[in-house]
Formats: C-alpha cells, sequence, structure tokens
C-alpha cells in the first residue's frame, strides 16, 4: 500500500471519528457521516466483459470494498440512531424512502428464490442497517431553515472530497480513469453512466449554493466545484448525464435568472479554464463529442428488458437473469416480477403526487426559502426521468439511493415544518404569503456547524 493511501485512509478515519463522536453528542451532525455514505457510493472498479478488473487506481482499496464501507459508515449511522432513540419518530420518515425500503425488503423475499439465502440475506441486512438511520436521523437535525442549507452543503462537500480523488489520479494517472475507444471518462466509478448519475446531484446543488445560500464566505468553493464537476460531466460522454444536470439545472435557474446573468461570466470563465486544463491531462475530444450523437443506444435494449418483463410475470428471472439494465421499470417487472414492479410504479405516481403538493406549499415558503421547493422538484425530476435510462431505483447501493432518501426526508420535514407553521399562524390570524418567519429556538448547541 502506497504512502499516498495509508495518508489518505489516516484523514479518512480522523474526519470518520469526529464524524461519529459529534453525532453521539447531537444528531445535528449526522451530516458528516451522511458524506461518508455518499462518497462509497461513487466508488467502484472497471470490470471488462468477462468481469475482470481493469483498472487500478490509488484508491483501488476503497473502489474494491466500496459495499463494505458504506455499510460501515451506515452502522455508526446506525449507532447513532441507538443513542439518540428516544427522540426519533417513525412519522417523520418518508414514504417515498419507505417505498426504497419496502422494494429492498421485496426484493431480498424473492432473492432467496433465485440467488439463494447468502445473497438475499445480505441484500436484507444492509437495506435494514443503512435506510432507517438516514430517513430518522435527519429529521431531528432539521429544525431551523438553515438546517436545509446544511444538508445540501453536505452533498455538495461529497464533490469536493470525490472530485479531489478523482483529480489526483488525473495528475497520476488518468489512462486508469477512461473506458473504450472513445477514452470516455470513469472517475472512481465502473463507467460513465454511472459517473454522470453519481455526479449530476452533486452539481445541481452546488448551483443551488452559489444562488442561494446565505454564507457568501463559501462561494469560492461551490464556484470551485461547480467548475470540477461540469467538466467531468463532459469528459463522461454521457448524454444521460447532460440531460439530467440540464433538467434539474431547469428548476433551480428558473427563478433565479436575473441572478445567474451576474455570475454567468465568472461560471464560464472558470469552466474554461478547467476545460483547458482538463485538455492538457488527457480530456478526450471524442467523448466529448459524442454528447452530439443521434444514435439510439437504448431501443434495441428496451426491446429486450419487454421481453424478460413478460418471461415469468409472477417471479421475475432474478437480477442475474436480466440481459440489460438500462430501465428501472423494465428491470423491476423482469428481475422481480409484477410485485416489485408494481411498487416502483407506486413510488413514481406518489411521487408525482407529491411534487404537485410541493407545488402548493412552495408559496408558504419563508421569503428567500422559496428555492428550497425548486431545488426538491428539480431532483425528483432528474430521479426519474434518469430511471427511464438506468435502473437504479431496485439497487441498495448507487449514488441515487442515497441521494432520494435525503431528498424525501427533507421533503417531509419541510412539510410538516410549514404544515406546523400554517397551523400557528392561523391560530393567530396571521396567515400571509410574506410572513416573517416566527424566531426559533436552536435545536442544539451544535446544531449550526460550519461544514468548513
Amino acid at each position: 500500500m502506497s504512502p499516498a493511501v495509508i495518508v489518505g485512509l489516516v484523514f479518512g478515519f480522523l474526519l470518520t471519528l469526529v464524524g461519529f463522536v459529534r453525532l453521539l453528542r447531537d444528531p445535528g451532525s449526522a451530516w458528516m457521516l451522511l458524506i461518508g455514505m455518499i462518497m462509497f457510493t461513487g466508488f467502484a472498479v472497471q470490470v471488462d466483459q468477462l468481469g475482470n478488473q481493469c483498472n487500478h487506481t490509488w484508491l483501488e482499496p476503497l473502489q474494491v470494498y466500496r459495499a463494505q464501507m458504506y455499510l460501515g459508515f451506515g452502522t455508526l449511522m446506525f449507532v447513532g440512531l441507538m443513542v439518540h432513540i428516544s427522540r426519533a419518530r417513525l412519522n417523520t420518515m418518508p414514504l417515498q424512502g419507505m417505498f426504497l425500503l419496502i422494494i429492498q425488503i421485496v426484493s431480498s423475499m424473492l432473492k432467496f428464490y433465485h440467488d439463494g439465502a447468502a445473497d438475499a440475506g445480505q441484500t436484507l441486512v444492509f437495506s435494514l442497517v443503512t435506510m432507517p438511520p438516514v430517513m430518522l436521523l435527519l429529521p431531528m437535525m432539521l429544525k431551523n431553515w438553515d438546517d436545509w442549507t446544511q444538508v445540501i452543503r453536505a452533498i455538495s462537500l461529497t464533490g469536493l472530497l470525490w472530485g479531489g480523488a478523482t483529480s489526483v489520479q488525473v495528475l497520476l494517472n488518468h489512462h486508469e480513469l477512461i473506458l473504450g475507444w472513445q477514452d470516455r471518462f470513469t472517475g472512481m466509478l465502473g463507467n460513465p453512466q454511472g459517473c454522470g448519475l453519481f455526479m449530476a446531484p452533486i452539481t445541481v446543488c452546488t448551483m443551488w449554493l452559489i444562488l442561494n445560500d446565505n454564507e457568501k464566505k463559501y462561494r469560492p468553493l461551490w464556484f470551485g466545484i461547480l467548475g470540477m464537476m461540469l467538466t467531468f460531466s463532459l469528459w463522461t460522454g454521457s448524454r444521460t448525464c447532460v440531460a439530467v444536470t440540464s433538467l434539474g439545472m431547469l428548476f433551480v435557474l428558473y427563478s433565479k435568472l436575473g441572478k445567474m446573468v451576474l455570475f454567468l461570466p465568472i461560471i464560464l470563465g472558470l469552466f474554461y479554464g478547467v476545460f483547458q486544463l482538463a485538455l492538457a491531462l488527457g480530456l478526450s475530444a471524442d467523448a466529448v463529442s459524442r454528447l452530439g450523437s443521434t444514435q439510439d443506444t437504448r431501443g434495441v435494449v428496451w426491446g429486450v428488458l419487454f421481453e424478460d418483463a413478460f418471461e415469468n410475470p409472477i417471479l421475475g428471472s432474478g437480477f442475474k437473469g436480466t440481459r440489460a439494465n438500462e430501465n428501472s421499470y423494465l428491470v423491476a417487472f423482469g428481475a422481480y416480477g409484477f410485485s416489485v414492479g408494481l411498487l416502483v410504479l407506486a413510488l413514481t405516481f406518489y411521487s408525482f403526487g407529491l411534487m404537485m403538493k410541493v407545488i402548493r406549499y412552495r408559496r408558504l415558503l419563508p421569503p428567500g426559502r422559496k428555492q428550497l421547493a425548486d431545488l426538491i422538484l428539480g431532483f425528483n425530476a432528474m430521479y426519474f426521468g434518469g430511471a427511464m435510462f438506468e435502473w437504479y431505483i431496485i439497487s441498495r447501493l448507487e449514488g441515487m439511493v442515497i441521494y432520494m432518501l435525503i431528498f424525501s426526508t427533507i421533503t417531509k420535514a419541510m412539510i410538516d415544518k410549514l404544515d406546523a407553521e400554517v397551523g400557528w399562524r392561523a391560530a393567530y390570524g396571521e396567515l400571509a404569503d410574506d410572513y416573517q418567519e416566527p424566531v426559533e429556538q436552536p435545536y442544539d448547541q451544535d446544531s449550526s456547524v460550519s461544514p468548513a
């Protein structure tokens, strides 16, 4: 193991230890371990068609043991939840996140039939340990409106850590981060599409912070992360990545167009500089040019998945029995039959109704906070739009899984807080669109921890 890896592991261990100790004292510090969970969904090894590993980065041990590392952070969160269990409330758990948990539980039951007890039991334990803590700890943190911003900062800071680790490998040998004859960027993940979808929410959240974070001192940091994420996204050559990122940006930017005009020269200048640096370090123009291609790479695959869905509609053929994975809905039906397929559809339809509610509640948000609803709407559009092209809804370990757990929780917490405030204002006859936020007591001495 190289000295650089040892230093990186020691640094990561110390940060994890600090985060865990703080979590034991205050559930408001859950965001520190949440960064670790998100981080390790962005690690995986490249494998060839025979299943052999074909890249070797400076953080290869973390890529190989990504599932164990993710489970480790989830376990620390679970321990933190047990410490603060008296404060946890089941009615704070979001139904979107519960749908994901139920999908995993039902899939685990079917895996007993398809893959045996070992795989099924592993999936079941993995889901029960890692998913509930996120949905039960975050509501304890979300008390003042600034706490929502803190969670979004955590997502963006993950981009800083992941992008920094990836940039080290670019400097060492960028050939370990590319795949195919077009030299498409895979980052620390195994394929360009997965890499792009991991970065998309980070990119959109970072843009949101540039426009809406009240702590102006962090703005140069957000600009740097945005430039890095945009450059890496283009390097993937993934049209799905660009389409999903653009969709989220539309929601984030539409109410901030005036402010965006002021920042646009800075963003373009920064992006141009980072892009030119990436070209000098090995970014492939072929990968970028692929973004303009009109080649249909999904039509035939969807036809195959459609056939798989009707092969065994009751129990499915198991995930290992599916011949492709480029659509969450078709893969759900094909792998696990109508039970999981209908659950995925139910999640989609429920989420659509929930977003209609978010649109109605947007007007109730305090001045300067309405853009939180825009980000929630943007993420859900990204999530379900991207699900048409990738299988992550039924996955137990993908970036979009932890992102949905986070966003579903902050969505329910936002609605619950507004319901409480509307009741408070109605009781005093003060219901109005432009109300002033009531003065609140801080949740805890440590609840407003800065991300720096």
